[in-house]
């Protein structure tokens, strides 16, 4: 799903750096107010917003994924590429 979700982003148009951070950078980013969403990847083809943040004595919440948001939109495409309701252009399905 990490690399669907990252193919799909791309496909969007939206710029992606994948790398390790840490959990300050996240608190940081989230004190500067340029954390605009974030979600679990799973392999079974799952996208999981993260509502709340919480590490030691630090704690954050953050809103909804907004519909139009690239992660969003980069979910509903995934999903409709598993639910065959658009086309697979990346040859991901196998018919079982």
């Amino acid at each position: 799903t990490r690399d669907s979700m990252l193919t799909l982003l791309r496909d969007a148009g939206v710029p992606v750096e994948a790398r390790r951070i840490s959990i300050d950078e996240v608190f940081e980013a989230h004190a500067a107010g340029t954390l605009e969403g974030a979600a679990g990847l799973g392999t079974a083809a799952t996208v999981a917003p993260i509502g709340r943040l919480r590490h030691r004595d630090r704690e954050f919440s953050l809103p909804p994924l907004a519909a139009d948001s690239p992660l969003a939109r980069a979910a509903q495409s995934l999903d409709a590429l598993r639910t065959g309701t658009a086309p697979d252009t990346h040859g991901w399905l196998c018919e079982v």
